[in-house]
């Protein structure tokens, strides 16, 4: 994977570490789009240990996107999607991460941003 991980701390005992999924960015201007328009991050992933974790980064304000981290501990791929995500306005670069705790490992299957216009 590339990317530059970046530390989040999650309650005070697990530490989790985020990595880029993939190279792909997104550059996503919610004025681009019809109003009424709908921001989702869909992903497919599973935990071999721990909890996977996948959430979208906007690269712009170099922070995490309110309500975007989905978690599952199922061993089986699932599909998983966020609640309607608020994003900044103005042209933003986002992408997905993926994490758990430190020492556990997950498999993503695949991740994106979908947008639904009605």
């Amino acid at each position: 994977m590339s990317g530059v991980g970046s530390m989040s701390v999650i309650g005070e005992a697990a530490e989790i570490l985020f990595t880029q999924f993939g190279n792909v960015l997104r550059l996503i201007d919610p004025a681009d789009y019809p109003t009424g328009a709908e921001f989702f991050l869909e992903v497919s992933l599973a935990a071999t240990g721990g909890t996977a974790r996948a959430r979208l980064f906007n690269v712009t304000t170099a922070a995490a996107v309110t309500s975007s981290e989905l978690t599952t501990t199922d061993a089986d791929a699932t599909r998983l999607r966020s609640p309607a995500l608020t994003l900044a306005s103005g042209a933003n670069t986002y992408r997905v991460e993926y994490g758990t705790e430190v020492g556990e490992e997950i498999i993503i299957h695949s991740a994106d941003l979908v947008i639904e216009t009605g």
